[in-house]
């Protein structure tokens, strides 16, 4: 599997020359998406570990909270979409999704920890 086919979507050939660049674009950005979230994702621990000192017990309360924001975040705001919306919601997300890992990362309390773990955890879900 060449990598390069796999962005400019070669496999892909019912769509007109404007679709396609649109699904690229698409591509692109759904792309960097993954690598951001799951590079926060992965390293998460190991950050809270290293600055906060958290121990496995405040790490799985960090989860909890993350968790709990993304089922509020899910089922009571994202179901509730009203057909059509779809993209609106999913660049809201990312919208509230870029300051959510900047504050995490630039973080040194728990408070803008939190404040950007719920900001993170809205825009993951959205």
């Amino acid at each position: 599997v060449n990598p390069v086919s796999l962005f400019r979507f070669d496999a892909v050939d019912s769509l007109s020359a404007s679709q396609l660049a649109r699904v690229r674009r698409l591509g692109t950005a759904y792309f960097l998406y993954l690598l951001l979230f799951s590079g926060l994702e992965y390293s998460l621990t190991f950050l809270t570990h290293h600055r906060f000192r958290y121990t496995g017990m405040e790490q799985g309360k960090m989860f909890l909270f993350i968790g709990t924001i993304m089922i509020a975040v899910q089922g009571g705001y994202v179901r509730r979409r009203p057909p059509g919306t779809e993209m609106k919601t999913a660049r809201r997300g990312i919208v509230v999704l870029i300051p959510g890992i900047v504050m995490v990362a630039f973080a040194r309390s728990a408070l803008p920890l939190y404040a950007g773990l719920a900001l993170y955890s809205f825009g993951a879900r959205t």
